[in-house]
């Protein structure tokens, strides 16, 4: 009889402890479960919060590019310029100096001496040589 009942309190004590650990896996579980809802929550408001920042920044932009717009057009440009009374004009024919696109072979690219590009450019009348030289910094 002695053996039952150490046998029956080992068996009891057994069961209690699988029943606590089961709790515990089960707190742990809910313990995480309800800390990522948190964290979804969280990170939920942080996306509209970024939307509507992104949203305004949009608007921004636009805003600016509208006002870019404006503030390129020619009849805003020459009226700014009446304004601060610059006394600019438009150029003369003879004042403006057409350059020719240059005809590169396939293959050949851009070089970095610019002594090299007045030539390669052909200028029409001359204009070349009156080009100041480059610095030989620029290379």
């Amino acid at each position: 009889m002695k053996n039952r009942k150490r046998h029956t309190s080992a068996v009891r004590f057994g069961v209690a402890v699988k029943t606590v650990l089961l709790c515990a896996l089960l707190a742990a579980a809910g313990v995480g479960y309800v800390g990522l809802k948190n964290q979804i929550h969280r990170l939920s408001q942080d996306i509209v919060r970024k939307e509507k920042q992104l949203e305004q920044l949009r608007t921004e932009n636009a805003r600016q590019a509208r006002q870019l717009a404006t503030l390129r057009a020619p009849p805003f440009l020459h009226a700014r310029a009446a304004e601060l009374s610059l006394g600019l004009v438009p150029p003369q024919p003879s004042q403006i100096v057409r350059l020719p696109e240059p005809h590169l072979p396939p293959g050949a690219g851009a070089t970095s001496a610019p002594a090299d590009l007045a030539a390669r450019l052909q200028l029409a009348d001359g204009a070349a040589a009156a080009l100041p030289a480059a610095p030989a910094t620029l290379r």
